[in-house]
């Protein structure tokens, strides 16, 4: 009788290893589909509050500022210093209140 119930938790045993050594493959790959997914989603989202400003970088003190002809932005993200008084479209997100316009750049093209 204890034989067959050591038979019994041992095939018990072997039947939840072979499961658990099957699923993990298909639980990784699951894993970094949903990875893939969310990074997708993320960046497709950050694409749709993203705001191109064109203007020219000005520096006051240690402050960068992008002038626009919606007014000036404080620049945040990027360091700009190189860029000062040249012409640019800056990509980012854009906050605007009543104190400040800011825009955290993301993405810098000098136009020729």
């Amino acid at each position: 009788m204890e034989n067959i119930q050591i038979q019994a938790v041992v095939k018990a045993l072997f039947v939840c290893t072979a499961v658990i050594l099957t699923a993990a493959p298909l639980h990784a790959q699951s894993v970094r589909s949903m990875t893939e997914n969310s990074v997708v989603v993320f960046e497709s989202s950050l694409q749709r509050i993203q705001k191109t400003l064109t203007g020219v970088v000005g520096k006051i003190g240690d402050s960068l500022f992008l002038e626009t002809a919606e007014g000036a932005f404080r620049i945040r993200g990027l360091s700009l210093d190189e860029i000062v008084g040249k012409k640019v479209n800056l990509t980012g997100v854009v906050k605007k209140n009543e104190e400040e316009r800011i825009i955290y750049v993301a993405k810098a093209e000098v136009q020729e």
